[in-house]
């Protein structure tokens, strides 16, 4: 698919200024510059998201935006755990770029089946996946409708996995999982009527609601919501032959270790509201805020947050164990552009809820320096008059 020559001017070229070769592009009268220019962006970015693919001479990405699309690394690893064991078969239903495929493909013995239904990117990742020399991953091209059952209704796998298109119908996102492409509403009673003892993982935007997607999949289910280095990145659905109780997780990965918590299917009661301010403020990880506090009782009962939609949390004494940011508050006051106008040319971590400006606009507003060890929290305790500021420390 990609000749020798094109892979060896990438990797000699990798560190060049891509404007320059594009300017003398003439230099080159046998290499496709615009070509190589991308695939040298893609690998750029690879090297970031990716950097176990780009240890491998012969990998080619000829779009960047492949790259911006796909799993990490860390949240792909974090789907093997899925494996029911280390002999399983695994059906990719939505191959794309084959970043998962990749992940499930050293986790077991056995076959990854890997399906995409764009003719080009199925050849691009028979090319990668030799290029890393993973034998048992077997490239399929169709559609998870039509030749994705016929696969299933074959092998019968252990796992079937399956990451929708947000993007089904038009170039605007959807947040609805019947908007996506394939349709999981549609596509999990036919995978489990013809393959009934396979588990099942779906793969979801963070930004379904969690409330309609439980009413709409009438099969039960765990719910994982992972989150990378503080970022919201996945959801995933996970279906097994004989459900249990359901689950719903919250996990966080960071660069050399990774939280779990396990909440309550059901909502518990809420943090009581109250705008006092307390001594300690907490601001959750992202994926036990995306799941609720409501459903880790444990927690929700210990806090008290200043407005049902101002997600921040405080208490009098400090909790080591909460699941997130913890700072100690040193000076508060109400929301006054005299006093906002005497912190010019201080430096602050500026963190913005349930106010309609981003930390970006309003640290350029306040004419602040970004960074430091102090931070500046702004919100919202419900209507513009009950605006607060808070200074605060660190101390987890």
């Amino acid at each position: 698919m990609f000749d020798k020559s094109l892979i060896d001017f990438i990797l000699a070229h990798l560190r060049d200024d891509l404007l320059q070769l594009i300017l003398h592009q003439n230099k080159y009268p046998d290499v496709d510059i615009k070509q190589a220019v991308k695939c040298i962006e893609g690998r750029r970015k690879l090297e970031k998201k990716l950097p176990s693919w780009a240890t491998f001479h012969d990998v080619v990405i000829p779009d960047p935006v492949m790259v911006e699309q796909s799993s990490s690394y860390e949240t792909a690893l974090y789907k093997t755990r899925f494996i029911p064991s280390s002999d399983s078969i695994l059906v990719d239903l939505s191959g794309g770029l084959g970043v998962d495929s990749s992940l499930f493909a050293r986790a077991t013995k056995n076959k990854v089946h890997y399906l995409e239904k764009a003719p080009e990117r199925v050849a691009l990742a028979s090319h990668n996946f030799s290029a890393m020399r993973l034998h048992n991953i077997i490239p399929h091209q169709g559609t998870a409708e039509i030749e994705g059952i016929e696969l299933i209704k074959t092998l019968s796998p252990d796992l079937i996995f399956v990451d929708p298109d947000r993007r089904a119908h038009s170039q605007k996102r959807s947040y609805f999982i019947e908007d996506s492409t394939p349709n999981i509403v549609e596509l999990l009673p036919q995978i489990q009527s013809v393959s009934p003892k396979s588990e099942i993982l779906i793969k979801l935007s963070p930004m379904i609601d969690l409330t309609h997607l439980r009413q709409v999949l009438e099969s039960p289910c765990d719910i994982h919501v992972l989150s990378l280095n503080r970022e919201c990145k996945e959801l995933l659905v996970h279906i097994t032959p004989h459900q249990g109780k359901e689950r719903i997780e919250a996990i966080e990965l960071f660069k050399d270790s990774s939280l779990i918590l396990q909440g309550e299917a059901s909502r518990s009661t809420p943090p009581l509201c109250s705008p006092i301010i307390s001594s300690y403020l907490y601001d959750l990880h992202p994926s036990v805020a995306k799941i609720g506090i409501e459903h880790f009782p444990t927690l929700s009962v210990k806090v008290h947050q200043p407005h049902r939609h101002t997600h921040l949390y405080f208490s009098e004494e400090l909790l080591e164990y909460f699941p997130g940011r913890k700072f100690k508050v040193l000076h508060s006051f109400r929301w006054q552009k005299s006093l906002l106008k005497e912190l010019k040319g201080c430096q602050f971590n500026v963190i913005v809820k349930n106010l309609p400006m981003t930390p970006e606009a309003l640290t350029k507003e306040l004419k602040i320096k970004d960074g430091g060890d102090l931070y500046l929290i702004c919100f919202s305790c419900g209507n513009k008059s009950q605006r607060q500021v808070i200074v605060a420390e660190r101390v987890g």
